[in-house]
């Protein structure tokens, strides 16, 4: 039995030892940003997984973010979204990307693409008209995140009042109160 045990850790050891070499543990941004165009969806969706998790040292990797916002992989663009949220304003340069991935054919991308462009805040005033256009998403998640996006770009966005205003009677509680708190903003 012990042998057994003995062999069973031995394996369990080569094995941890071996793991990380497929992974991209340990990559700089530039290194990331490349695997980013790696014709292998998994090697994209390590890349992107790990400049998310890197959060603001990953802002030189703003432009490949950008471009996996268009990735074919549903979850590469989910993660490049939430990696372009976490750079904040960091990511302006991001923006119209992120005004294009409100048109996602996947609602939750289209709502990670609004929550990012509300951490840019008033520097996202260029996505303004296609924030407008969130609004009227069918899926409610969509159109709170697009409200309170354009309640963070504040002022710049006041085109948006008689769209906001139109969704203090939507029937979700949660886009009304997002309506409500960006026209506060405004």
């Amino acid at each position: 039995m012990k042998t057994f045990l003995r062999a069973r850790f031995s394996f369990l050891v080569l094995f941890l030892a071996v793991l990380p070499t497929g992974c991209s543990k340990g990559k700089s941004v530039e290194e990331l940003s490349k695997q980013l165009e790696s014709p292998k969806p998994k090697a994209r969706h390590h890349a992107v997984r790990e400049l998310r998790d890197m959060g603001p040292k990953a802002k030189d990797a703003v432009p490949a973010l950008a471009k996996a916002l268009k990735d074919n992989d549903p979850k590469v663009r989910k993660k490049a979204a939430q990696a372009l949220r976490e750079l904040g304003a960091g990511a302006q340069e991001a923006t119209p990307a992120l005004a294009e991935g409100l048109r996602d054919s996947d609602p939750k991308i289209r709502q990670l693409a609004a929550a990012a462009l509300a951490k840019i805040g008033q520097e996202a005033r260029d996505a303004v008209p296609d924030l407008i256009q969130a609004l009227k998403d069918p899926v409610p998640q969509v159109r709170s995140a697009a409200a309170r996006a354009l309640g963070a770009i504040g002022s710049d966005a006041k085109e948006a009042v008689p769209a906001l205003q139109a969704l203090l009677k939507d029937p979700n509680t949660q886009v009304r109160e997002a309506a409500t708190g960006a026209l506060r903003k405004m």
